[in-house]
């Protein structure tokens, strides 16, 4: 099933390589999502290209009786740490959300969505509102930005507000992301806050020394 939903998916979008193919845990996942019309949101720990291989892992635990039992498990990667590598999860993400799309074309909720809806994603994250924003001194002169780790998290949750979006109001998936995107209550919250205190508790401590 995997294997004709990539050629469908590569009869549109050109062969591509086996990083940029989700794995087909992470497709299993949104397909049963799409059947549920239960869109959620994942970790970027979870989502994993076929090259990342591993996609069914086998292991080894002791029941209540104290017999081994060998069961099933799913293979995560670790978060991105660069820019290159949270656009790939994107593409990822946003390839797999297209392989369910193919197999379920009657989901209003993914009729819009196609290779561009998770590029506008990676490059609001990776731009001047969130990984780019600075705090500048009264020179001018930069004097932080925020962690890499605070992005990632705020990524999350826009996504997360995407998924809750098409679940309570009946957007798509690309007017949710849209939508958490423009969120300023989200940016506040989740992002300029955090980054203001974290600022704060730096020039306390420096203060303090």
């Amino acid at each position: 099933d995997h294997a004709s939903m990539r050629t469908a998916f590569e009869r549109l979008y050109k062969d591509q390589p086996d990083k940029k193919i989700p794995s087909r845990t992470l497709v299993s996942k949104k397909l049963q999502q799409v059947e549920e019309d239960e869109p959620r949101a994942e970790q970027l720990r979870e989502v994993t290209s076929m090259e990342d291989g591993g996609d069914e892992l086998l292991g080894a635990d002791f029941d209540e009786k104290g017999n081994l039992k060998v069961k099933k498990g799913t293979k995560d990667v670790r978060p991105p740490s660069t820019a290159e590598e949270l656009r790939l999860r994107h593409t990822l993400m946003g390839n797999a959300w297209i392989f369910a799309r193919l197999k379920h074309p009657d989901r209003r909720w993914l009729k819009d969505l196609d290779e561009k809806t998770f590029c506008s994603l990676s490059d609001f994250i990776l731009g001047e509102h969130v990984a780019g924003l600075e705090a500048k001194d009264e020179f001018g002169n930069v004097i932080a930005s925020p962690a890499w780790q605070l992005v990632l998290a705020y990524e999350f949750e826009v996504r997360k507000k995407a998924c809750a979006l098409v679940r309570s109001e009946g957007l798509t998936l690309s007017q949710g992301l849209k939508r958490a995107m423009d969120s300023d209550t989200l940016l506040s919250r989740h992002l300029v806050n955090p980054f203001t205190v974290s600022r704060k508790r730096t020039f306390g401590q420096m203060d303090n020394e």
